[in-house]
């Protein structure tokens, strides 16, 4: 379908905008938008009054919301608009009928505004009852624009690929953001960066090819008057033009769709255009946090599940956030789509190369093997558990069993049923020991087909579910792993209670962490390893509760556990305890011993390292 866009020329809200109507090549009318003096006025009072409604707070902005005390509706700016372009001016009356006549026709749901004027950006399109009754949503773009040169060929594929940055989190919560990226999209690889530098961003825009690029957390643009910033942690704030290289870059491999999830994004949106991104959603004003939380959900929803168009996507989050009003005010009037019309708008179809979503996924041999070849695969694998025959005595009870099985199921049938459940259950031990082998062998594609066979014979084998859960962390799918952690602990495992626990402290609640680590501590685990795990977790969740008091005997006792200087984590924790207690050297003795035994591998520890480092720095500049 040709796109039908109305390009802004010229002109201001004193006199007026000469425009032009188009759709393709085949049609192209010229007119005015007529003069609107008022109407700027009148949105600085529809925000002023926004800003300060009761029960707005939690905003995902940098800078603070100026406060103004007014009466101004959002009926009012809604009249304020119709007004406008309702009016019978000769000049402009007959684009609007043709607007009308033309979604009838096509079943258009989208036109474009091509302008550079700001006010164009800043208007809620939505508000036109034109518009309204025929659910056609209004993009934004820029009035000139260029085809892109030479994008990287989208190929078929089995994910979508998303590069996922929470921001500074004060105040706010962007985690909850990351869970529901990870539980309502279907086919996609998640790498998340939490709070980052600026040095990560740009080596992850440069090193590897992405199809989404996502943000959460705190940003600013003055309305689109000034170039947009985000905070990418509590130090450092990122512009696209420090990003341009690397984002031009991502563009040309495969880069489609970025998703500003914070506040005030109009800024972002245009200079992305100018960089010549297919598309861009934002926010127009400041939004408040379980609002963006909300929009994401349902548009995740329209788009990645229902595989609606990306308009189509935001106007049905729109719409679910009216329902919403009554307790978020005027929630539905911030969310914005920027479009570059020399491109197609993205689908989630479009990201997989028009891969089918729900195609059947290929078999795999290993899982496919008969008894024989399970048997072999072990025997070559788990070379550690063997006999003085050179049989794994896991094998051993595994054939004794098909033996027994087929006796006692000839000699009493009616214990049947329980007799398919522990054979089944001792299958399902096998496939998960050797899926913990190939992981130590890092061949993860192999463990992963073993976790999965032992949980389709036993879907609750414990051991089988705290694996997949730590697979599913390490591919960035954590809402997934904490499923199964809960299971695992569920079983009574305690490494899945400690997974659970840690998974809470990261994702979830910091309390829940607490309480399910003090039943590992009172089931008294006889292994020095689960309990410093059980310890250290337990510290854990007290520092981010700020019970930092509570947190130091735990934290020490975890130390205790260690037989020498090994694990850096614990120290970590006692930095934060020692600062709040505003004991400054033995906070940065912690945090030295931190620096230099922490892991960088792990998702945790990498932050510490980093507060470590910039700590100890700002210790070493004073000097």
């Amino acid at each position: 379908m040709n796109k039908l866009a109305i390009k802004v020329v010229s002109g201001d809200f004193e006199q007026g905008f000469p425009i032009i109507l188009r759709q393709g090549e085949n049609l192209e009318i010229e007119g005015n938008l007529p003069a609107a003096p008022n109407l700027p006025q009148d949105y600085k009072t529809w925000k002023s009054n926004y800003h300060n409604h009761p029960g707005i707070n939690h905003f995902r902005a940098i800078k603070p919301i100026p406060v103004q005390v007014t009466n101004y509706s959002h009926s009012d700016l809604k009249n304020s608009i119709n007004t406008w372009l309702n009016s019978a001016e000769p000049e402009f009356r007959p684009l609007r009928d043709k607007i009308i006549a033309l979604s009838h026709q096509n079943d258009q749901k989208e036109i474009i505004m091509q302008t550079d004027d700001v006010w164009f950006w800043r208007i809620p399109w939505h508000l036109w009852d034109v518009l309204d009754d025929k659910k056609i949503e209004v993009i934004l773009s820029a009035s000139q624009y260029e085809k892109l040169p030479q994008v990287r060929k989208i190929k078929p594929k089995d994910e979508v690929k998303i590069l996922v940055i929470l921001g500074d989190s004060t105040n706010i919560d962007v985690k909850s953001d990351l869970l529901l990226l990870q539980k309502e999209l279907p086919h996609a690889y998640i790498q998340s960066l939490l709070q980052p530098r600026k040095t990560e961003v740009r080596k992850e825009l440069w090193e590897q090819e992405w199809d989404i690029l996502f943000f959460a957390g705190h940003s600013f643009s003055e309305g689109g008057e000034i170039p947009g910033e985000f905070q990418i942690n509590p130090q450092e704030k990122l512009t696209i033009e420090e990003l341009k290289h690397g984002l031009e870059n991502a563009i040309k491999n495969g880069l489609q769709l970025a998703i500003f999830n914070s506040c005030d994004g109009i800024g972002l949106g245009r200079e992305l255009m100018e960089l010549q991104l297919p598309a861009t959603i934002v926010m127009r004003e400041p939004v408040l946090d379980i609002v963006a939380q909300r929009f994401l959900e349902y548009f995740l929803k329209a788009f990645a599940i229902k595989d609606k168009t990306l308009s189509a996507s935001v106007r049905e989050a729109r719409e679910r956030l009216r329902e919403i009003e009554d307790k978020y005010f005027c929630a539905s009037m911030l969310p914005l789509i920027c479009h570059n019309p020399a491109t197609e708008m993205p689908t989630w179809r479009s990201f997989l190369g028009h891969v089918i979503a729900n195609q059947t996924e290929k078999k795999d041999d290993l899982t496919n093997n008969d008894n024989g070849n399970i048997y072999q695969e072990c025997k070559e694998i788990d070379v550690n558990e063997s006999t003085n025959h050179g049989l794994p005595s896991y094998i051993k009870q595994y054939q004794l069993a098909i033996v027994g099985f087929l006796l006692l199921g000839l000699i009493l049938p009616s214990t049947f049923q329980k007799l398919i459940f522990t054979f089944n259950n001792l299958r399902a031990d096998i496939h998960n020991r050797r899926g913990v082998r190939y992981y130590q062998l890092d061949k993860k594609e192999l463990a992963v087909q073993e976790f999965n066979q032992a949980l389709k014979l036993n879907p609750k084998h414990s051991k089988a579910n705290s694996n997949k859960g730590r697979y599913d962390e390490d591919m960035n799918q954590p809402y997934k792993a904490g499923e199964k952690y809960n299971i695992a602990c569920e079983g009574g495992l305690i490494e899945g209670c400690n997974n659970l626990a840690r998974w809470e402290i990261l994702y979830g609640d910091p309390q829940k962490a607490e309480n399910i680590i003090i039943r590992i501590v009172e089931s008294r685990a006889d292994n020095d390893e689960i309990k410093f795990v059980a310890y250290k977790n337990l510290g854990w969740s007290l520092v981010e509760q700020e019970k930092y008091e509570e947190a130091e005997p735990y934290l020490e006792k975890a130390k205790s556990l260690m037989k020498e200087e090994e694990e850096g984590s614990p120290y970590c924790l006692l930095a934060q305890v020692k600062k709040a207690q505003k004991k400054y050297q033995k906070e940065l003795d912690n945090w030295d011993l931190c620096r230099r035994l922490t892991d960088p591998k792990s998702p945790e520890e990498k932050s510490w390292l980093q507060t470590a480092e910039e700590r100890l720095e700002t210790v070493d500049n004073r000097r």
